[in-house]
């Protein structure tokens, strides 16, 4: 499988736009490749558990240091290993040209905003609170899918 189908399964879980455009969906996808591939390398994540994760609806298989590889590198996780809900919002903006679309990635960063009181194990690294956010990230993206 390529790069490009790992970042097209891990948009399920970072993207909530309702109508991406395909020019959304090529420039989120171009952006995030080079993150995929080298948090993939460093935690020895390949496309098929990317692909059973985004099969059973859950980033509950993944790696949690992969992931919070992916969000520090994304910069959504903070070098402390907490959640950085403005630049969540300033991702939104970035990648998503819709203001509805703007505007729930705004709001769900501002529900997700409290998985930093959550009690982590692994202080600053980020990865339990990785985590914690995409769990949040999908329990709050109601019927939000960038697979239009």
């Amino acid at each position: 499988m390529s790069i490009k189908y790992v970042c097209v399964a891990l948009l399920a879980f970072t993207a909530y736009a309702i109508a991406l455009t395909q020019e959304d969906k090529q420039a989120f996808l171009t952006s995030i490749a080079p993150l995929i591939g080298e948090c993939s390398k460093e935690y020895g994540v390949n496309p098929e558990e990317i692909e059973a994760a985004k099969a059973a609806h859950s980033g509950e298989s993944l790696k949690p240091c992969f992931v919070a590889c992916f969000f520090k590198k994304l910069g959504v996780i903070n070098d402390n290993g907490d959640f950085d809900p403005e630049a969540s919002k300033a991702k939104g903006k970035q990648f998503f040209k819709d203001v509805e679309d703007q505007n729930k990635v705004s709001e769900i960063a501002d529900i997700c905003t409290s998985i930093n009181a959550e009690t982590v194990s692994d202080k600053t690294q980020g990865c339990d609170r990785s985590k914690l956010l995409m769990e949040c990230y999908s329990k709050n993206k109601g019927g939000f899918s960038p697979f239009v």
